[in-house]
């Protein structure tokens, strides 16, 4: 079986109990409050020494964010979309049915209220519990694999093929 262990400040190796952990880990984050969160196949939190096996209301989870403004958490699935939430209770987002658009690469808490999502399908925005595409120059039209902002504000997005800004106001 497959298991995660850790390692404290003395070299000594302590085991995580519970699930079986996936194979394939697509994303690890460690929250606020320090507790490890791990996906793949499934959603796990491991907080103390017990790893708990969590449903996001998504399938597949490709990525776990952070938001650095709210705390929530936000669960990317590859072929579901996304989910909000606060680790105990999840809503997933709606939106459009654009071939690739619930196949999420990117989340990204941005200025003082702005929600991306780079997905297969491009840029959107969650407006309202809702993915929504926005305004040229904003509007990307080819997969979003990776988001950051910069301390001027601009939104960066990374493609296959560039990396490239713009103004967000």
């Amino acid at each position: 079986t497959r298991q995660l262990g850790k390692l404290d400040a003395a070299d000594r190796l302590s085991w995580f109990t519970g699930p079986e952990i996936p194979a394939a880990v697509s994303s690890l984050l460690v929250d606020r409050a320090g507790t490890l969160w791990l996906s793949g196949p499934d959603l796990f939190r491991f907080g103390g020494r017990q790893a708990e096996l969590r449903t996001g209301g998504v399938g597949y989870v490709r990525r776990i964010v952070e938001g650095r403004r709210t705390g929530l958490l936000y669960l990317g699935s590859s072929r579901s979309g996304l989910a909000v939430g606060d680790g105990a209770t999840w809503r997933r987002l709606g939106g459009p049915t654009t071939e690739g658009s619930e196949s999420v690469y990117a989340v990204l808490e941005a200025g003082p209220a702005d929600v991306w999502v780079g997905t297969a399908a491009g840029l959107y925005r969650a407006v309202d519990d809702r993915l929504v595409l926005p305004e040229p120059p904003l509007r990307i039209d080819r997969p979003v694999f990776s988001l950051a902002e910069d301390r001027e504000g601009r939104l960066w997005f990374g493609t296959m093929d560039t990396a490239q800004a713009v103004p967000t106001g």
